[in-house]
């Protein structure tokens, strides 16, 4: 046998042995002369054998590759299993690489299978061609030796056609909160200690009958239901990592699916578990939830509406509604934020908490924005052209609008044919998207502020607030978080936090707008603290295009 260049002969070790080390992973290894590619077949196993691809059968290269292609090689492969098998092509990339290598999917009884076609060559006249099953690598995780995503999908199908798992048993989704900073905190040392201590608290605790990583911190699991008690997840949940003196507390979350029909698909159990899981909020008391009906509704009402985005929009469901935005002085309206609405042929108004939040994790909000950015200029554009007031409208962006080139590309060709435009269009970004925009997407809000366009900072005081924010980028506006505003009159802290961050923002050249003002009294602490403009429903709440029309 050969292998990795040294040679390993057969008779310096016993047959039995060498049959069984082979057999592991080995489909086949065959000797091929260079001069006349014909084949000596060192090793086949039965399967190979039984269904023709041994010595008294094959004796060529292509007899090889066309009887392992016709046999075995899954439909959507062939075309290109082919071109990469092509005796030319194999020699090419041989005088370059000292191995050959390529991956393909066969069909065996029991699914598919990955494998590896591998060519190296011994010496001047011979090449050695092996056939090697790397499906149980695939299948497990490198790092904590327990299944990968795939060979769980695998394994628990399998396990889902024994009748013992049709009740009694749940699919178990698990996710350290705040991972990322352990790992930012500690360093990736440390991030893999947690995940083993992760995987041996779930392997003690959970006895699970099946267990993966699906990746970084994510396990997921199927274990019995009757072990998943509320005593079990108080005692497991909090956890403390200590490395010397360093003592990092965290905690382990979990989502449950009830396993109740075994006939679903494995990724149809994982999708729920993880829905699940991403429902306990960061208030939430518990460590775990369990996907109910109503989770499992609102699961498929979203992915419903993320499958309708782009007829919604060829059918102009989607409508721009406006929020005024007032002088804190005189309560004259002096701009307005645009607010995308949905109106559904057969739910009515559908909230943006439903859509928007779900659009961002799919990467469809870009699609909504470029239709809002479009919508705010030719708003503009036509009470222009009639002759009529027009105010400032801010469009929000959203953190993946800054990686999309072709929305940002667009806005830009947009405002360059409208020069008049640039002062009537402005943009909103939240704090929390700011705060993680890469050197491109910040290079991008250089160039809106070279074309004149006004930038606001959303959201300011939401949680994510800090002084580097405002002094690393000269955002005009700063919008003071609805949050902030309901703690006037209630919090004496925060109204002192409120007129330094006013006076703050003046300091650097930026206005102020106070979002969510719904009392009298909040206006007058804006009024008595220099806040330049006011929107919330005190004044107005959003509205359609044609009644903003009315008003302005």
């Amino acid at each position: 046998m050969i292998a990795n260049g040294g040679t390993v002969m057969r008779e310096s070790i016993d047959n039995n042995l060498f049959d069984s080390l082979v057999n592991r992973n080995y489909d086949w290894v065959i000797e091929m002369e260079t001069a006349t590619g014909k084949l000596k077949f060192l090793y086949s196993n039965d399967k190979m054998s039984d269904s023709g691809i041994d010595a008294e059968n094959i004796s060529t290269y292509e007899e090889l590759i066309k009887v392992f292609r016709d046999y075995y090689v899954v439909n959507y492969e062939k075309e290109a299993y082919d071109k990469y098998t092509d005796l030319e092509n194999v020699y090419a990339m041989l005088e370059n690489e000292n191995c050959y290598i390529r991956t393909v999917h066969i069909n065996v009884g029991d699914g598919v299978r990955t494998e590896y076609i591998r060519i190296s060559r011994v010496d001047d006249e011979r090449f050695l061609i092996c056939l090697i099953n790397i499906t149980m690598f695939l299948d497990h995780d490198w790092m904590t030796d327990e299944y990968s995503r795939a060979g769980f999908i695998s394994k628990a199908e399998e396990m889902m056609k024994d009748p013992k798992y049709s009740s009694g048993y749940s699919l178990v989704y698990t996710n350290v909160k705040g991972f990322k900073a352990i790992n930012d905190f500690l360093g990736t040392y440390s991030g893999d200690m947690i995940i083993f201590m992760l995987r041996d608290i779930l392997l003690r605790e959970l006895k699970p009958d099946l267990l993966a990583r699906l990746e970084s911190d994510h396990f997921v699991m199927i274990t019995k239901t009757e072990l998943l008690t509320p005593e079990l997840f108080e005692r497991i949940c909090p956890q403390t990592y200590i490395d010397g003196s360093k003592r990092l507390p965290f905690a382990i979350r979990f989502g449950i699916y009830n396993i109740k029909n075994p006939n679903r698909t494995i990724q149809h159990m994982l999708d729920r578990a993880k829905l699940a899981e991403k429902s306990i909020g960061k208030e939430h008391v518990e460590s775990f939830a369990v996907c109910d009906d109503k989770l499992s509704t609102e699961y498929s009402t979203r992915r419903k509406l993320i499958s309708e985005v782009d007829a919604a929009l060829a059918n102009k469901e989607f409508k721009t509604f406006y929020q005024p935005v007032v002088d804190a002085k005189t309560g004259e309206i002096v701009s307005a934020e645009a607010l995308v609405r949905w109106i559904h042929p057969e739910r009515g108004m559908v909230s943006p908490i439903q859509f928007v939040p779900a659009f961002e994790e799919e990467g469809h909000i870009s699609k909504i924005d470029n239709f809002m950015v479009g919508n705010v200029i030719d708003f503009n554009k036509k009470r222009i052209e009639q002759g009529k007031r027009v105010v400032p409208c801010a469009v929000n962006l959203s953190r993946v609008d800054f990686y999309d080139t072709k929305l940002l590309d667009e806005t830009i060709l947009r405002l360059d044919e409208r020069s008049d435009m640039g002062d009537l269009i402005k943009f909103e970004i939240t704090e929390s998207a700011y705060a993680v925009l890469e050197e491109d997407a910040y290079l991008f809000l250089v160039e809106m502020k070279a074309m004149g366009i006004s930038l606001l900072l959303d959201d300011f005081g939401s949680g994510m607030s800090s002084l580097s924010t405002i002094g690393t980028f000269a955002f005009d506006v700063i919008k003071l978080d609805k949050g902030f505003i309901s703690q006037i009159g209630v919090s004496e802290k925060a109204e002192a936090i409120i007129k330094h961050t006013i006076g703050l923002s003046h300091d650097i050249g930026a206005k102020v707008v106070a979002e969510g003002v719904e009392t009298e009294e909040q206006l007058a602490f804006l009024r008595e603290a220099d806040c330049d403009m006011i929107q919330g429903y005190y004044f107005y709440k959003p509205m359609s295009e044609e009644e903003f029309e009315k008003i302005l």
